[in-house]
């Protein structure tokens, strides 16, 4: 199981029920409720795919993650781009 905090937006986590085959879900602000790559969410005014706003902040965090924390990411991202 892994998590990482996207400052701003909430967690990514496979620490979750509906994360029970691996796939990390996002956990928006405090919510528990899962968001999946393809669900829009809203960000600055705008509906947006969740995987392309955690891509973005994959892309802005640059090195700053751990090898862990991107590994997460990019499994989140890359869910949306096979769905």
């Amino acid at each position: 199981m892994a998590e990482v905090i996207l400052d701003g937006l909430g967690r990514l986590t496979t620490e979750h029920a509906a994360s029970s085959d691996g796939q990390p879900v996002l956990l928006l602000g405090g919510s528990m409720e899962a968001t999946w790559p393809g669900d829009l969410i809203e960000v600055g005014g705008e509906l947006q795919p969740a995987a392309l706003v955690v891509g973005r902040w994959l892309d802005a965090a640059g090195e700053n993650v751990t090898d862990a924390e991107r590994d997460l990411a990019e499994a989140f991202v890359g869910a949306f781009v096979v769905q």
